[in-house]
């Protein structure tokens, strides 16, 4: 995938991040329920996810110059992502009825997370590497970025494997937005449920036959691809249980 493509996907991962953020604003108290805000906490990881890994490859391929460092897009990407997370995780909180703790007087402030070197924006490591003109992105992330060969096949790689988890990758996407779409709590007939579990059996027949396609193209290897199926396999099941629990 060219930077170009990448920028486009990232944009698209920001949309739909943005989206998010609103339609969780506007929440009713019908809909503010354990399961459902868990839900939407995985759909969120598997967003920031896509954004992170994606973000990766742009800066090793793309140039300090490029739109989307110039524009500082992850930093805006990731503030959205905190605020969404901070809603689903006081949500959840409020649910379970767990008030925040507050520190005692004495007790010592916990410091705030420290993004790794690989999140900070770009201006901050030019500032962290001294540099004084953009260079090429390979050239200030070197350290700290997987190398290229951790995201490009070999020279004698499978081209098959690559389509393949392209599909797969839509057939995800397809399986949360079906899964954001399942509101289990508004049901009221029978055949709301059924359909619902139709959608997603459909869905994940897909998923699982493709799966081992991919496996049997040795998409075994691919950490990253193992670990995204074995989460929407959690969901999957998850959300298939909690239909069956409420029929």
């Amino acid at each position: 995938m060219d930077t170009d493509s990448m920028f486009i996907n990232q944009t698209e991962l920001y949309e739909t991040l943005t989206k998010f953020l609103t339609n969780i604003k506007k929440d009713g108290s019908e809909r503010r329920t354990i399961d459902n805000y868990k839900r939407k906490a995985d759909m969120l990881e598997v967003y920031w996810r896509e954004y992170q890994e994606n973000h990766r490859k742009m800066c090793e391929f793309a140039e300090l110059d490029h739109v989307y460092f110039k524009k500082g897009c992850f930093d805006t990407v990731e503030e959205v992502y905190s605020n969404i997370k901070e809603i689903i995780d006081k949500t959840i909180k409020q649910l379970l009825g767990v008030s925040p703790r507050r520190p005692e007087a004495g007790e010592a402030q916990p410091s705030p997370d420290i993004r790794t070197k690989q999140q900070l924006s770009v201006s901050q490591r030019r500032l962290e590497a001294g540099a004084t003109q953009p260079q090429p992105g390979p050239a200030f992330v070197n350290d700290v970025t997987p190398q290229r060969d951790d995201f490009l096949p070999s020279a004698g790689g499978s081209s098959k494997l690559d389509e393949l988890m392209k599909k797969q990758n839509l057939n995800f996407k397809a399986l949360l937005r079906t899964v954001s779409k399942t509101q289990v709590d508004k049901f009221e007939n029978h055949w709301q449920f059924e359909n619902a579990l139709r959608s997603l059996d459909s869905r994940w027949r897909e998923i699982d036959k493709l799966h081992w396609e991919i496996e049997g193209e040795n998409g075994s290897e691919d950490i990253n691809y193992q670990e995204q199926f074995c989460e929407h396999e959690e969901t999957y099941i998850e959300l298939t249980e909690t239909i069956n629990t409420k029929m």
